[in-house]
């Protein structure tokens, strides 16, 4: 195997390691939320994260593309 090879199993594993740690803090994370009746809450705080990640983002590309 060559050193590139290595690295990208490397990166793959890494990855999906990061994605099941995210899930299973999620998953948790609804359970309790759920058990205690605030579920609701829960999903309003995720969804305002969301939305406000996606506004970032976007004015991010657009200052990036506008600079260019």
């Amino acid at each position: 195997m060559t050193i590139r090879r290595i690295s990208q199993l490397i990166l793959l594993v890494v990855g999906l390691w990061l994605v099941f740690e995210f899930l299973s803090r999620i998953a948790a994370e609804i359970l309790w939320f759920q058990e205690v009746g605030y579920l609701q809450v829960l999903l309003l705080k995720l969804k305002t994260q969301a939305l406000l990640g996606a506004i970032a983002l976007s004015a991010s590309l657009a200052s990036l593309v506008c600079s260019a």
